[in-house]
């Protein structure tokens, strides 16, 4: 008999078994193929936006074998991908947390971001409405989302125009 000492014993196949047998288990599991984000409380932050940019409205189809958002249609209004500057209404923690979860989106991909700047995906339908310079607060900031995609929401935004230079 040839090979590893291992295989002819039949160690190597207990083991691939083993191993088959946990992967199985683990996609199996309740939830294993859905993933939501966890509670997000509602956040009021305020700063001066350094850059802004339009996405048009999205409708994405479902995804086969998905669960989830990603199993029906998903659809997302106009909105805008803010990077903000100066800001305050929220810790260096939640910054963090925000951005990591933003710049991973579908939306927030390849946004470059200094350090203490907070990356906002902004609903809206007026394209004009945000630009750079703009000072902004957005009251009731929270995201949601699962494998399907990351959806935000805001209760109210005030923004002031750039001051003339």
């Amino acid at each position: 008999m040839t090979g590893h000492p291992a295989y002819r014993t039949g160690k190597c196949r207990r083991g691939a078994w083993l191993a088959g047998l946990v992967a199985l288990v683990l996609v199996s599991a309740p939830g294993a193929s859905t993933a939501p984000l966890p509670p997000f409380e509602p956040m009021d932050v305020c700063g001066i936006v350094r850059s802004a940019r339009w996405l048009e409205p999205l409708e994405l189809p479902p995804v086969a074998g998905m669960s989830g958002s990603a199993a029906r249609i998903r659809s997302w209004p106009g909105r805008h991908v803010v990077v903000l500057g100066d800001v305050t209404g929220i810790d260096p923690a939640g910054v963090v947390r925000v951005n990591a979860l933003l710049s991973t989106s579908r939306d927030g991909a390849g946004s470059v971001l200094a350090p203490g700047e907070l990356l906002l995906v902004l609903t809206g339908s007026d394209r004009s409405r945000l630009s750079s310079g703009m000072a902004i607060c957005v009251s009731g900031f929270r995201i949601r989302g699962d494998e399907g995609g990351t959806w935000t929401y805001h209760d109210d935004l005030k923004a002031t125009p750039a001051p003339a230079e």
